[in-house]
């Protein structure tokens, strides 16, 4: 049995190798067993380089560099590479690189890649959503589609220093219900806390401002406000209605409700691309789920779960070959294998 080591030389020539195999797997044109179909321009032994793999090569390098490759103006060089690409897989062959797992790997994914190209991507590309599928479906879901009831506040935010003891906590409670007293004497038209939040508050980011915070979500958990407060105004439903001053460990406050914005329901025509988008992707998933469905019927697949778990997780692939999509067949074998494992555990 032929023992094989790889250098850095070695690696390149597998590259080599990999990349015509590739090219082999993915062009619609050629492989060996074609390669009299056109004119050829050079032959290496019992391989050749046909009139159209030359115009291919010379097409993708006027692309490349076109101001290397402006026309033919360089054909040679490029006839060069090509044969130079011939011996190297010749070579590459005769040392056994074919049988080596890396090359097999790129040849599987090319294969994989190819495959999905042609038959699961047109099907994909072949999804369809209609104006009626989407009118129904707004219909059917417009909870989804309405805003939510906003609200603007203002907050006086009183900061409790670390290490207060509690004389100095209660002489800040103090100052927070005094606060909370003039507040209450606020003329209707003052929507915020005035000047009262640049005298009492040590919000810097909004003291010189009201203390309007602006809007926050009006339901229990949205963001926004530390929770204590948030809870204390969301029990306020008219405009200049105060919380009393609710305490925390690291500050007291004291929030006004300036505004509520009711929630309401967002026409068809502004969300209909949003709804399209959704219905597209959904139908997809079917497509796919269906496709990956009929390649199971009449497999014979099983799986170790137990040992699924005992190793967990395999890590996720990393470098180049992990990054490409279905149509390119860019996810390594690994992935690919976790991949299909995760998809007969959720179909199954």
């Amino acid at each position: 049995m032929m023992k094989m080591t790889f250098g850095t030389n070695h690696l390149l020539a597998i590259g080599a190798v990999a990349l015509l195999l590739l090219g082999g797997v993915c062009c619609d044109q050629g492989g060996v067993a074609e390669v009299e179909s056109g004119r050829v321009l050079a032959r290496i032994d019992e391989g050749a380089v046909t009139e159209d793999e030359f115009k291919t090569a010379l097409a993708r390098a006027a692309e490349k560099s076109p101001r290397s490759y402006p026309g033919i103006d360089k054909p040679e060089s490029v006839l060069r590479h090509l044969v130079d690409e011939e011996l190297v897989y010749k070579k590459a062959l005769e040392e056994g690189y074919d049988k080596h797992p890396e090359v097999a790997r790129l040849l599987r994914q090319a294969m994989v890649g190819r495959y999905l190209a042609r038959n699961l991507k047109p099907l994909l590309e072949g999804v369809e959503v209609s104006e009626d599928e989407i009118s129904r479906h707004y219909r059917g879901h417009l909870d989804r589609y309405r805003t939510h009831e906003m609200a603007r506040v203002a907050v006086i935010s009183i900061r409790v220093p670390s290490g207060t003891d509690d004389a100095g906590r209660l002489a800040l409670v103090e100052r927070a219900r005094a606060a909370l007293e003039e507040a209450r004497a606020l003329p209707a038209e003052v929507a915020d806390f005035g000047d009262l939040a640049a005298r009492y508050s040590d919000d810097k980011r909004t003291r010189q401002s009201g203390g309007d915070v602006g809007w926050i979500i009006r339901r229990a958990g949205a963001a926004g406000l530390p929770l204590d407060l948030q809870e204390a105004v969301l029990d306020l439903d008219e405009r200049g209605a105060l919380t009393p001053v609710v305490e925390t460990p690291a500050a007291l406050y004291i929030g006004r409700l300036m505004e509520i914005r009711p929630s309401r329901l967002r026409p068809l025509s502004a969300v209909r691309k949003a709804v399209k988008e959704l219905l597209l992707r959904q139908a997809k998933d079917t497509a796919r789920k269906g496709f990956y469905s009929g390649l199971r019927e009449g497999r014979d697949i099983s799986i170790d779960h137990e040992l699924l778990e005992e190793i967990g997780r395999p890590p996720a692939p990393v470098g180049p070959a992990a990054e490409g999509g279905e149509a390119r067949g860019g996810a390594s074998s690994q992935g690919t294998l976790r991949r299909a494992v995760e998809k007969l555990r959720t179909d199954g």
